[in-house]
């Protein structure tokens, strides 16, 4: 091996870590965030230099269906699905565009004004036009309400992630100068 042959192995292995880097590495590491994320809803908690618990919700004090669900869980798992990753080149965004998740993520206390509206109408049917029409229910008039959720964070900064994505990397920077 000469001089200009080890240039062309050395070019060919740097055009193949700067696709690592700017190309693979963020879908890898998105996918690999998203799933820690959603890791903490399944743990009940943050994990980050180990696992901090959330406080529990009041609905998990009750009795029925709803009781039975982990906190920020629900039948629908909203928050839970709605994390996302956005590869771009070499860096990755994670986010949740569901509008309550910063409230949750950050904790939230506040006052909060509620519009009027109806509270508890049942759906009927109509007899002449066989139409679904609202019925009933009482007015609840406008006003505000004072709000404290605690902070239940799901999405940030998490050692355990960090190291799981410097041992990804090195095991596929590794890959790359062995072939």
């Amino acid at each position: 091996m000469n001089i200009s042959d080890f240039n062309k192995i050395v070019a060919a292995k740097t055009a193949e870590l700067e696709k690592l880097v700017r190309r693979q590495m963020p879908v890898l590491v998105g996918r690999m965030a998203k799933t820690h994320f959603q890791e903490n809803f399944r743990k009940g908690g943050f994990v980050n230099g180990g696992l901090n618990p959330w406080p529990k919700s009041k609905r998990q004090n009750g009795t029925g269906t709803k009781a039975s669900y982990k906190t920020l869980l629900s039948s629908r798992n909203h928050l839970f699905s709605s994390i996302q990753y956005i590869p771009s080149d070499g860096s990755v965004t994670i986010e949740n565009r569901v509008p309550y998740a910063s409230v949750h993520n950050d904790g939230y206390s506040g006052v909060q004004y509620v519009k009027p509206h109806k509270k508890n109408r049942l759906d009927a049917m109509s007899i002449a036009g066989r139409q679904r029409v609202r019925v009933g229910g009482r007015n609840i008039a406008s006003g505000t309400r004072r709000m404290v959720i605690p902070k239940r964070q799901f999405i940030g900064e998490s050692k355990e992630l960090t190291d799981k994505i410097e041992k990804k990397l090195e095991l596929e920077i590794t890959k790359i100068i062995k072939s």
